[in-house]
């Protein structure tokens, strides 16, 4: 039931358009080249296209040596003391680390006009020296100014721990409301 205020024509313009992104490497690549130099800025790390050896079908990238923060989260839960030994050695400050992905995320949302679309902990990269790179730009989103006000005044409202106004703000943000209470 939650689910009738979705209408077949958004779920299949939204699933003809993933689909076409999806399969064709030449989106991933220029959402790649686009998002690199914009987290340049950010001291956020982006992978090399290697474009000479891609194509819509292959898309060829350069290795980074790194721990993927879902390899990470899960081992903090297992051996917290490896974790906490392999930060030592590497130089890796797990605060620092998320304070940078949390201005980066909102630096691409507020300044930069679009952010990775598929941020989650197997697209984010542990660096030696504190440093992240992201990887998977399959998705790259944006938002238009009335969106994105909203969504500041979200952040604002979750910040100040007004959870109400922040669950009108979030509302705001649906595409449709559910036909339900």
């Amino acid at each position: 039931p939650a689910f009738r205020y979705l209408t077949w024509q958004s779920l299949i313009r939204e699933l003809r358009q993933m689909m076409q992104e999806e399969s064709d490497y030449r989106y991933e690549a220029a959402n790649l080249r686009r998002m690199r130099k914009l987290l340049r800025r950010h001291k956020v790390y982006a992978p090399k296209v290697f474009e000479r050896y891609s194509s819509p079908t292959v898309l060829v990238m350069e290795y980074i040596p790194g721990v993927l923060m879902s390899d990470y989260l899960r081992l903090e839960r297992s051996d917290p003391a490896r974790v906490q030994a392999w930060c030592a050695e590497n130089n890796v400050r797990p605060r620092k680390v998320g304070a940078r992905l949390l201005l980066s995320f909102y630096r691409q949302l507020y300044e930069d006009g679009v952010f990775h679309g598929d941020l989650h902990p197997g697209n984010i990269m542990l660096l030696r020296d504190s440093r992240l790179a992201l990887i998977d730009f399959g998705s790259i989103g944006s938002m238009d100014a009335r969106a994105k006000s909203v969504y500041r005044k979200f952040s604002v409202a979750i910040a100040q721990r007004d959870f109400t106004r922040a669950a009108d703000m979030y509302l705001l943000l649906a595409e449709n409301l559910p036909p339900f209470d």
